[in-house]
């Protein structure tokens, strides 16, 4: 597992806050919660070793007490019911809605990452990259998850990055915005599932950049796709854009990055930027994912090494975070 690098939480009041993620309701189960004002709150749920101190940092590598093991609806990885697949704690079949943005659910074995902030289109937080990371990293230990879908709400898959979170006070880019969105993208990008991009409505900036660190995307005929860096002084980030030149050539790519263009579904599917424009979302990509359900997983984990491995040169690419803030963030 990626190392978490220490972050100082007296740089940004936004992480001395609580963040609640997948808690149980049980108050018998407190006592495996790291302390509430922990930079790692939510990530200690997540990675069960994880020992937190209270500067917020971790520390060393122990395992945790488990929940209470006589209340079935609720697992922890190492216990002997679910020692194998890392389950964590947290209530089968009910999702929760984390206080930054984004919910997890899960549905016939494919984990659900929705974009939950609809009033503000979906625009993608410090906050938010930083729990699609964590939540992530503890779904790909799961050997129950057969797949991951990432999808928007109110009819917008995401509007792209918050504008007040990319930039310091100062005007300066945010080195914390930028490490936790290549954190999050690196996640989508190394998930061990078939990954699939369900897109209605405006898919923007950031939003293109989570759809393209996806196997598959799937777009309502409604969904319209830019990249406006170029127009904010914000350079694209690389990973993306290597991902453009080997799904629509150099030429489109030029195209849709310098010019700020909206593409619609209908000709993203002509250019091979997504795999399938319907007129019925739901149906078309519930029914792919069945099928990614029904199929042998061992097969499907080979056959999508095989195809990354021929696919080009965005799957040799290291994934690096990057030190400082003088690095274009990867969003718009």
């Amino acid at each position: 597992m990626e190392p978490l690098r220490k972050l100082d939480p007296r740089r940004s009041p936004r992480l001395q806050r609580e963040l609640k993620f997948f808690q149980p309701k049980d108050a018998t189960h407190k006592d495996c919660l790291p302390p509430a004002s922990s930079r790692w709150a939510k990530a200690a749920l997540f990675i069960p070793s994880a020992k937190v101190n209270q500067s917020g940092g971790i520390m060393a590598i122990a395992p945790r007490p488990p929940p209470d093991s006589s209340n079935p609806s609720v697992f922890a990885a190492g216990t002997k019911a679910d020692s194998e697949t890392g389950r964590i704690a947290y209530e089968r079949q009910q999702s929760r809605m984390m206080d930054s943005g984004v919910e997890i659910a899960e549905h016939d074995s494919v984990a659900w990452v929705t974009f939950k902030r609809a009033e503000k289109r979906n625009a993608i937080t410090a906050e938010m990259w930083d729990s699609i990371h964590v939540a992530l990293t503890a779904l790909g230990q799961r050997e129950d998850i057969r797949a991951l879908a990432i999808q928007g709400s109110g009819g917008t898959f995401s509007a792209g990055a918050d504008l007040r979170s990319i930039r310091n006070r100062d005007g300066s880019l945010s080195e914390e915005y930028h490490e936790w969105a290549f954190r999050a993208l690196a996640a989508v990008r190394k998930f061990p599932r078939p990954t699939v991009a369900v897109i209605d409505g405006p898919c923007i900036g950031a939003g293109c950049s989570v759809a393209l660190a996806c196997d598959v995307r799937f777009a309502s005929s409604s969904a319209t796709f830019a990249v406006p860096s170029a127009s904010l002084g914000i350079v694209y980030e690389e990973w993306s854009t290597v991902r453009l030149v080997d799904l629509i050539g150099s030429g489109r790519t030029n195209r849709f990055l310098l010019s700020g263009m909206r593409v619609s579904a209908r000709e993203a599917e002509d250019w091979g930027l997504i795999e399938r424009c319907t007129d019925d979302l739901a149906t078309d990509s519930e029914t792919y994912l069945r099928a990614l359900c029904a199929g042998d997983p061992a097969a499907i984990a080979e056959t999508r090494r095989i195809i990354r491995r021929l696919a080009g040169p965005t799957e040799q690419q290291p994934i690096a975070i990057p030190e400082t803030n003088t690095d274009p963030v990867p969003t718009a």
